[in-house]
């Protein structure tokens, strides 16, 4: 779909007016924009009372910082994110507020959002992992953080006293939510692959004589692009006598590839024996410019237990504290009780409650502009690249390796202090990596291996990282 088409397919949206419900404020956007002739240094904007040199100061710092990036984009190896260039049209809705309040299920009042495109992206991906129709729900979040908060607030509703099992390679966040949330985390080693052990979750939960588990399943550890066998680890959890489970699936970057490449089969599919849950980023695989993600969830329960997150009712504290307010004898703009809360926008609040429209737009166009097809094109020379990027090192003589066929992830031993100054990646225990996103090219892998070659020889190789 063309950028034009895009804009058109918005303004036919907004032509319905307020009493549509959906973005009538958006299809006005680009008319509301400053004329060519306008200045903006207007009385409206409020910038006129800057001095002329005021202005020089902060523009020519603008453009300074805007020049930097310019110039690191060509050495972005290391991390999963990437600058994919945006319709121009898109700007315009930049100038105008988009606050998608709320549960996405449930239009506000004002005509101001983008929840229409957000609930065709929640069924988009939702048909991708395999949810049924009628149990999907999701929204899009400010990123895979407040995805994995959603998750575990959602399991937490139905199992409030159960630990939260994640793999030590599982991304930071998860323990920290757990703990935010009043849940316990409990780090399971990995095996030789990177993946959560099953055998070891197996002891550990008999050792702490769980019946219930929350299960943080990483699709795609940091480091290496591990994947969690989540049929195993529901095996393991029923032979070790775990009579109920919730899984959540943290599947920020390879999620979306690994997904597109095994259709029906994935195995951490939203579907009974799969996950409960699921979050992704949008600003890694799908080249938003700032961060965003999603999260989607059964919507109905499943056959152990497992219900939805309630956007109206539930909260982050595990219980009311002692000394709560007395809502009654506040003033009537308060929250009377949780069953019929005040809705000021007329939508129930999730853990946020403003969210970002332009979120949902900016996903929304690169879901629209790629199509299911294209991004299964971008996936395909993603995998081809690493295979390129894994092949080119070991003929250098660099040690290098993916932790399966199909991850987007190269593994290589940590370059010197030199490269990493140009070429900035991470460093864990003197092992770095390469993200072949669909931002990178084959020339910029053959140059960061020149480089490489160029400033170090290799030496005895370290052991490879569980």
């Amino acid at each position: 779909m063309s950028p034009r088409s895009i804009v058109r397919a918005l303004r036919a949206e907004g032509a319905g007016g307020a009493s549509s419900g959906r973005i009538a404020a958006s299809g006005s956007a680009t008319s509301a924009s400053l004329p060519a002739s306008a200045s903006p240094w207007d009385a409206s904007t409020g910038l006129a009372a800057h001095s002329p040199t005021e202005r020089d100061d902060w523009l020519s710092a603008l453009h300074a910082r805007l020049d930097r990036l310019r110039a690191a984009e060509p050495f972005k190896l290391g991390y999963p994110g990437w600058s994919a260039t945006f319709p121009p049209e898109l700007l315009a809705f930049f100038s105008h507020e988009l606050n998608n309040y709320g549960d996405p299920e449930e239009d506000p009042v004002f005509d101001w959002h983008t929840k229409d495109l957000e609930r065709e992206l929640v069924d988009g991906f939702a048909d991708l992992f395999g949810a049924a129709p009628a149990d999907r729900w999701g929204y899009v979040t400010s990123g895979g953080s407040e995805g994995i908060l959603a998750g575990l607030s959602r399991a937490r509703a139905r199992w409030p006293q159960a630990r939260v099992y994640h793999s030590t390679a599982a991304h930071s966040c998860v323990a920290r939510t757990a703990r935010l949330l009043g849940l316990q985390p409990v780090a399971i080693a990995t095996d030789a692959r990177g993946e959560m052990d099953t055998d070891c979750l197996a002891r550990q939960v008999r050792s702490d004589g769980a019946r219930q588990a929350i299960v943080v399943a990483t699709i795609g550890t940091t480091l290496t692009e591990a994947v969690d066998d989540v049929p195993r680890l529901r095996h393991a959890l029923r032979q070790a006598g775990v009579s109920a489970v919730y899984v959540h699936a943290d599947a920020a970057f390879a999620g979306i590839p690994l997904a597109l490449r095994w259709g029906r089969e994935v195995p951490f599919g939203l579907r009974p024996g799969g996950v409960d849950s699921l979050s992704f980023s949008g600003h890694k695989f799908l080249g938003v410019p700032f961060p965003c993600g999603l999260v989607i969830a059964r919507a109905v329960q499943s056959e152990d237990g497992a219900v939805p997150l309630d956007p109206a009712s539930d909260d982050l504290t595990a219980s009311t504290p002692s000394n709560a307010v007395d809502m009654a004898a506040q003033p009537t703009d308060a929250n009377p009780s949780d069953d019929d809360p005040v809705r000021l926008c007329g939508a129930p609040d999730l853990v946020s409650s403003s969210r970002s429209g332009h979120a949902a737009l900016a996903l929304w166009v690169q879901w629209r502009r790629f199509g299911r097809e294209g991004l299964a094109e971008l996936a395909t020379r993603c995998r081809e690249l690493a295979a390129h990027a894994e092949a080119q090192l070991k003929r250098a003589g660099w040690p290098a390796w993916r932790s399966h066929p199909d991850a987007l992830t190269v593994v290589l031993r940590t370059p010197p202090a030199a490269v990493l100054r140009r070429w900035p990646m991470p460093a864990v225990r003197g092992w770095s990596h390469i993200v072949c996103t669909p931002g990178v090219t084959a020339e910029r892998i053959d140059q960061f291996i020149a480089a490489l070659s160029a400033a170090h020889q290799p030496e005895e190789t370290p052991c490879e990282p569980s």
